[in-house]
């Protein structure tokens, strides 16, 4: 009873060594340092990613917390600065350049002189010879009819959603460009959505706070309209965190949020950001890597094996990262202090197997 006792608490604790091993493994390819990614942003031109990760690594006690607060009182924003990328940047000019310019550019566009203005600008272009960007000749044409026909009472939602997405092209235009096949260069390219999906749109545009910027972001990571609707889960639990979440794992973070969320986890998984950033997106890698893995059974020991330690891994890695260490840890000790037990236990000889006569001494006076 006691050896068998001893044989299933070995078991356990190979079972949990291989977890831990997983987790400290998804925190591994998923690092994540606020302070090397704002710097990375502000070098990049970015300041509004460079103030989001430096708010995120300094309400979630992340990084270097005093170089997080210099680095934040070097690139916030001025309030003089702040009025003239609203009127003048982004109401006059119509560039997009971070969130106030494309506060001013979409309230521009809300009331038609936006797409004037940008059909104007781009008639001009073609005039002189320049390039035109045909993409936001379309979109202002566009919405040059929806704001003047007013058809519906979608009519507003319509005209909104599509300015904001054609500021969000603007943008990316100017920042590092559209992902292949991101759903905004889709319907850049003329791709029609549904009301319904252009309302989350909205949403999602919303809960980034208002931040043209920001969900511009977040539509460049999403792939189909399907996902839409995952992705306003994300921004709707975790705002403007949403925005990092999604820049770092894309439709594979959606993914595996979706997975969570069909046991019941799903806004533990994306809590679990804000604790350990690097476990959720190691988590949502891995993930889509199982995901595209085929056994050549569908059952049997090896995959339950398999599956049962993948999601213990996963599930160990969205703990804080010095619960993830101290399981890996512990683990490691007690299963190297169970070999050396089983080790030892083996080179005692037992009564059967020793050799030479057995020699019994029965009285005080045997010899």
């Amino acid at each position: 009873m006691r050896r068998r006792l001893r044989w299933k608490s070995t078991v356990f604790l190979v079972f949990l060594y291989l977890s831990s091993i997983l987790a400290v493994y998804c925190n591994l390819i998923g690092q994540f340092d606020p302070v090397a990614t704002a710097n990375k942003f502000i070098n990049a031109g970015e300041r509004d990613r460079a103030l989001g990760a430096i708010r995120f690594g300094l309400e979630n006690n992340l990084g270097d917390q005093e170089e997080l607060r210099q680095t934040r009182g070097r690139h916030v924003y001025t309030t003089a600065e702040k009025v003239r990328d609203i009127f003048w940047t982004g109401a006059v000019l119509g560039r997009v350049e971070n969130t106030y310019s494309g506060l001013g550019t979409l309230a521009a566009d809300l009331l038609i002189i936006g797409d004037v203005r940008d059909l104007t600008i781009q008639a001009v272009r073609k005039i002189k010879g320049e390039e035109v960007d045909r993409i936001v000749t379309a979109l202002a044409a566009i919405g040059v009819g929806t704001s003047v026909s007013g058809v519906t009472g979608a009519g507003a939602l319509v005209d909104a959603a599509l300015s904001l997405i054609k500021s969000g092209a603007k943008y990316l235009s100017k920042f590092g460009g559209l992902a292949r096949h991101s759903l905004l260069r889709a319907a850049n390219a003329g791709k029609r959505l549904a009301r319904a999906e252009l309302g989350r749109i909205w949403m999602i545009f919303k809960h980034s706070d208002y931040s043209i910027p920001s969900a511009a972001r977040v539509l460049s990571r999403i792939e189909h309209a399907d996902d839409l609707k995952a992705a306003e889960k994300v921004m709707f639990t975790l705002k403007g965190d949403g925005v990092l979440f999604l820049e770092r794992t894309g439709t594979k973070g959606l993914k595996a949020y979706a997975r969570a969320e069909r046991f019941k986890g799903g806004r533990f998984f994306l809590n679990s950001f804000r604790r350990n950033p690097s476990g959720a997106i190691g988590v949502s890698h891995l993930h889509a890597a199982l995901a595209g893995i085929k056994f050549a059974k569908k059952e049997g020991i090896l995959n339950t094996v398999l599956v049962a330690v993948s999601s213990l891994g996963m599930g160990l890695a969205l703990l804080p990262g010095w619960a993830v260490w101290t399981v890996f840890g512990l683990s490691s000790l007690l299963l190297i202090g169970r070999v050396r037990s089983w080790s030892r236990s083996s080179k005692i000889p037992r009564p059967e197997e020793t050799d030479g006569p057995l020699i019994e001494f029965s009285g005080p006076g045997a010899i």
